[in-house]
């Protein structure tokens, strides 16, 4: 992956925009059909895991005020975009 691309996801990174970091490092590695290097992987792992959090807390939150329609449309945005955290997946609503 070109540097330029690694540091634009990792300002991404930096101000907690974790979605926009992993779709430029994701899209990029798919395009060039190339393995990321190890602080890119790093990087990616790290916008997954920070990802997963956030929905995961924000479905609980959901779950724990009643709201279940929110915490359904919630965790259903997020299979369809991610689906790679099974806390989300086997979550049930």
């Amino acid at each position: 992956m070109e540097n330029d691309l690694y540091n634009l996801a990792l300002s991404h990174y930096k101000r907690g925009e974790y979605e926009e970091a992993f779709n430029i490092l994701f899209k990029v590695s798919t395009e060039q059909e190339c393995n990321a290097s190890n602080k890119e992987y790093i990087l990616l792992e790290e916008c997954k895991k920070q990802i997963s959090e956030q929905y995961y807390f924000l479905i609980i939150n959901h779950i724990e005020h009643y709201e279940y329609k929110e915490a359904e449309l919630l965790r259903e945005e997020f299979l369809t975009k991610y689906d790679f955290d099974d806390r989300i997946t086997l979550l049930a609503i």
